[in-house]
């Protein structure tokens, strides 16, 4: 029996996945991506995310769609360079492959929304790769695993060793001395290699790391602890924003989307998408690209003016003219005054 029949999911996801990969043009990998995501790793996506973010109480309906958006994204970019670079590592197992990215979508977000598991996360990373009788290692999908160093790489039951730690939390038993020697109690109790995420969320539970509620603002928007007034003036001025932006003329848009960023140089398109103000696609959309082409290039931004003279064919200077332009014109239909956004342009 082949593993196609033991599997019929996996059959047809590698069938998929196969299809895509090897189409012949644009066109055919577009309609290849969409029955791809749409059959086989959008719902896999959803029930991961649903599953890690479903029960907290950092996360809303929307936060549940955001990370699945993000998640989606990240799949994309990932699938373009495996088009774009035959001679890479092939995907033997979709699956897996797409589960890691989700779950490092849900740890973006609660990075994002418990900044104090994030420091503890840190510490005990270092913990690991520095302390003798640990062992840290990425595996070939890119998951974390952590264990007792004689453990290092063995094959077993993850499940077993996640119930075992599930087990020492509910029996709410302490680990007692030095951080060295309560992770080594831990891991010692787990019996075998385990998630990093897994230790982290057991070590943050032993040594009483709590978060009171989420951090998500963007750093270059909001004030530490805005007011729900605040808030809500803030999005209606982004929503505003946007509105205009979108009826810029487009090469207008183009020049200002593609440099848009904050005073520490990082890209503040995507605040439309973190705030929710537009999702993906509409970016994608205001900027005449498909989500795949936006999905391949969103992390690079901003991008430079020689850059983006190379997309439109124009000089540098007639870019940086062209988001003068697009700058005076938002700031006559804006009101309100300066933001730190709008000083940002």
């Amino acid at each position: 029996m082949t593993a196609g029949e033991r599997d019929p999911g996996k059959a047809r996801s590698a069938e998929l996945l196969r299809a895509y990969l090897g189409a012949p043009d644009a066109e055919g990998a577009e309609r290849a991506l969409g029955d791809l995501m749409s059959l086989c790793t959008d719902p896999l996506i959803e029930s991961i995310v649903r599953s890690k973010l479903g029960h907290s109480r950092l996360a809303n309906p929307a936060d549940v769609e955001d990370v699945c958006s993000e998640a989606a994204v990240a799949l994309i970019s990932r699938l373009e360079e495996h088009r774009r670079s035959p001679e890479k590592e092939p995907i033997a197992d979709l699956e897996a492959f797409v589960a890691v990215i989700a779950y490092r979508a849900c740890g973006g977000f609660f990075r994002r929304a418990r900044p104090a598991l994030h420091r503890l996360r840190n510490r005990l990373r270092y913990l690991l790769e520095t302390q003798a009788g640990f062992a840290i290692w990425e595996d070939e999908y890119g998951a974390w695993w952590c264990s007792a160093a004689r453990w290092r790489r063995q094959q077993g039951s993850s499940v077993a060793a996640k119930a075992r730690l599930d087990e020492f939390l509910a029996s709410g038993r302490t680990a007692s001395g030095s951080p060295v020697n309560a992770v080594r109690e831990v891991l010692d109790d787990a019996g075998g290699p385990v998630l990093f995420d897994d230790l982290a969320n057991v070590m943050a539970v032993v040594w009483h790391v709590q978060d009171d509620g989420p951090t998500v603002d963007p750093v270059w928007l909001v004030s530490p602890a805005p007011s729900a007034e605040t808030s809500l003036q803030r999005r209606q001025w982004i929503e505003r924003l946007w509105h205009e932006i979108v009826e810029l003329p487009p090469r207008q848009r183009w020049a200002l989307l593609l440099n848009l960023h904050d005073h520490a140089g990082e890209s503040v398109t995507t605040l439309f998408a973190v705030t929710r103000v537009a999702g993906l696609a509409e970016i994608a959309k205001a900027l005449e690209m498909t989500v795949e082409a936006f999905a391949a290039i969103w992390k690079e931004l901003p991008w430079s003016d020689v850059r983006i003279a190379g997309l439109l064919g124009i000089t540098r200077q007639q870019v940086i003219n062209l988001r003068k332009s697009a700058r005076e014109r938002l700031y006559r239909r804006m009101t309100g005054g300066k933001t730190d956004l709008a000083n940002a342009w």
